[in-house]
């Protein structure tokens, strides 16, 4: 009995290992172009399930699926309507593992095993890897649940596993409750519905019994899922949320509808299975039930795109993070497309102003980076496509918006550094001053700069350049005036003075250089999106 046990436990080792090389190996293969790609092919709700139902069916992971919705929606690739649309064809899509297991391929999964594995080691094919890897891991997946699903069969025939089951009484109940705390424990709703199909093909659960456990692991998988979402906020809580909501609404349907046909004998959903010409029917369970649901769940994503808006709005840092100006269609026009990546740039710049706002309120910026970090990635990754469909165009404006972006770039991080810093000075009246001062003056030129690169006055970039400069001699002084005031700080604390100081000399030049690029520009974006961006 231990030998079997063991080829349990190691068959289900080797699912989880399969489905993490899957999962990882498809997260390195979604480069920006491929997301683009993908954006292009979901122009609507339709397409997007059938979307759905091929990643579910590649992924077979609701919970890895529903984060890499949630990363698709923080991209601005997904709106929420669609992004619902996705997650209903995912919840159909993985599925497909379970069938194909109960169809015993477990030869053809050695043979992929195998190939896989040659591409994945050679050399030649290094460009491959990701798609050996994982097409390796999905192989790996089918044998280990293939060898648990064997263990499970030869487990049936062990006098002390039929006792223990048997203390059950065969209730679909405790049925229900195991699979709940099976999936809360392995991680994986189709971990546990396979190994219930396979104890109930060879007799240790009835058919019945079956039945519940899938619907006790939708449960289950819920659980998981609000565990792992727990600290997400806005747009990306509604995806989550809903994924979480869509199994206890499928429990709450077919569940009782089960129930009814066992007490009423009326043909319902366990008929319409035992009519399907399979040796387990029981395996198109998942599938059926989201077949079923397709078209109200369908009819219904408008309201509820809606009523999770209204329960979960979009932050501030998602507002702050998703691009309010440059998209796909502007690449016919390589002066619309600077147009709007000089607007971007804009919006990053004065966002800079919330760092120094979150000094004011003794608060971290972290939350902040990672908001305007992913939007710097997106200008980098517009401005680079736009640079290679048109090399040989519009020079001198792609060389000032791209000088641009790199001083903006070099910027958030030094803001960054000196409001980490600015943080970290002790809370002492000398101190405190030096903190206000430093934030409202370079708070001053953020306004400023900001102003002028929207405004194409040259007055107004005349008057940025004249603000900004090499103030090293100016932050000398007052660091000098700040430890001759305050004696009784330590070296730690004068050390943590000069890095403010240095750091805010060294913003100060990024910005006289910013100035000097704008003075020196002959683009002049717009101070509103152009129409051919509408």
């Amino acid at each position: 009995m231990i030998h079997y046990i063991g080829e349990l436990l190691g068959g289900l080792g080797l699912f989880f290992v399969g489905m993490w090389l899957l999962s990882e190996n498809l997260k390195a293969l979604a480069n920006p172009q491929l997301r683009r790609i993908a954006a292009y092919w979901v122009p609507n709700d339709y397409t997007a399930w059938g979307w759905g139902a091929l990643a579910g069916s590649v992924s077979q992971n609701m919970s890895a699926l529903t984060f890499i919705t949630i990363n698709a929606v923080r991209a601005n690739l997904l709106a929420t309507q669609r992004s619902f649309a996705f997650i209903l064809g995912g919840n159909i899509g993985t599925g497909t593992l379970v069938l194909l297991i109960s169809l015993d391929i477990r030869l053809a999964a050695l043979y992929a095993l195998g190939a896989a594995s040659v591409f994945m080691l050679s050399k030649r094919t290094i460009k491959f890897r990701p798609i050996a890897t994982a097409l390796f891991g999905m192989a790996l997946m089918f044998v280990g649940l293939s060898l648990a699903k064997a263990s499970a069969s030869s487990l049936a025939d062990q006098r002390l596993v039929d006792e223990f089951l048997g203390l059950s009484g065969g209730s679909l109940w405790v049925s229900f409750l195991g699979a709940i705390l099976l999936t809360f424990i392995v991680q994986s709703s189709s971990a546990v519905i396979v190994l219930g199909i396979s104890m109930g093909a060879v007799g240790l659960l009835t058919f019945d019994q079956v039945f519940m456990t899938v619907y006790g692991s939708y449960i289950g998988s819920s659980a998981i899922l609000l565990v792992l979402s727990w600290p997400l906020t806005g747009v990306t809580r509604r995806v989550a949320m809903f994924q979480i909501l869509y199994n206890p609404v499928m429990v709450a349907i077919f569940v009782p509808l089960f129930h009814l046909e066992l007490w009423s004998g009326v043909p319902l959903m366990k008929a319409l299975l035992l009519t399907i010409p399979l040796e387990q029917p029981i395996a198109v369970l998942g599938m059926l039930s989201g077949l079923l649901a397709f078209l109200p769940f369908m009819l219904l994503l408008p309201f509820m795109a809606r009523l999770y808006s209204r329960l979960w709005p979009a932050t501030q840092a998602e507002v702050m993070s998703r691009v309010a100006h440059i998209h796909s269609q502007s690449y016919g026009d390589i002066i619309t497309a600077l147009h709007l990546i000089a607007l971007e740039q804009r919006r990053v710049f004065s966002g800079l102003s919330s760092y120094l706002d979150a000094v004011r309120r003794g608060s971290e910026i972290d939350s902040l980076r990672d908001s305007v970090r992913p939007l710097i990635k997106e200008i980098d990754e517009f401005l680079t496509e736009a640079r290679l469909r048109y090399p040989d165009h519009e020079i001198e404006a792609v060389n000032s918006i791209l000088a641009q972006q790199r001083l903006i770039v070099w910027l958030e991080e030094q803001f960054a550094e000196v409001c980490t810093e600015l943080n970290e000075l002790p809370k002492g009246e000398a101190a405190g001053q030096l903190r206000n001062a430093l934030v409202e003056g370079i708070d001053a030129v953020v306004l400023v700069i900001a102003d002028g690169l929207a405004n194409p006055d040259p007055e107004v970039r005349i008057t940025a350049k004249q603000i900004t400069g090499d103030r090293s001699e100016l932050f000398r002084r007052i660091r000098n005036d700040y430890i001759s005031r305050d004696t009784s700080s330590g070296d730690t604390v004068h050390a943590s003075i000069l890095k403010v100081t240095n750091t805010a000399g060294e913003i100060f030049i990024l910005f006289s250089r910013l100035a000097q690029n704008l003075e020196s520009s002959s683009f002049f974006p717009p101070t509103s999106p152009p129409l051919s961006a509408a």
